[in-house]
């Protein structure tokens, strides 16, 4: 991360809470996210990380301070982050603690079962970890907990 940071001339400043809801792609996607009451809560919503290049994406990761996602390829970008709220669609199938990325960030796992499927036809074998994921109640408390345990400095 040091090194990437360092040939990229980027200074980590971690003082943003971002939720990217993967609303660039066709599978489990974050739906009818409240953005008006996570904006409320000094949390910056990302629709598209994918109009990034890859120095601007890691720069934004440099700066996040709790970074949220619905997990996915995405996951590689936990070596650029601190703490991290993972959400999956009907069950853990978190790759973080498979592969160990759990041990370079603080992770948190949220399962959803609020859920619908997602219309790809690729994707996972079984295809309830592809579903979409509706944004509900539930879910905005576990998202406001997290940002308020790693309160920003």
């Amino acid at each position: 991360k040091e090194k990437c940071f360092k040939y990229n001339n980027i200074i980590e400043d971690r003082h943003l809470n971002v939720l990217y809801g993967r609303q660039d792609l066709n599978r489990k996607v974050l739906l009818n996210i409240d953005i008006e009451n996570l904006q409320k809560n000094n949390i910056k919503v990302i629709d598209n990380l994918s109009q990034y290049t890859f120095k601007e994406t890691i720069d934004l990761l440099s700066k996040c301070k709790n970074f949220i996602f619905v997990f996915g390829a995405g996951v590689t970008y936990e070596i650029f982050l601190q703490n991290v709220l993972e959400i999956h669609p009907n069950l853990n199938d978190s790759w973080s603690l498979k592969f160990g990325l759990c041990n370079i960030c603080n992770l948190n796992i949220y399962v959803s079962r609020n859920t619908t499927p997602s219309i790809s036809k690729k994707g996972q074998s079984n295809k309830r970890l592809d579903d979409n994921i509706y944004y509900d109640n539930d879910l905005h408390k576990s998202i406001i907990k997290f940002t308020s345990e790693n309160k920003l400095q």
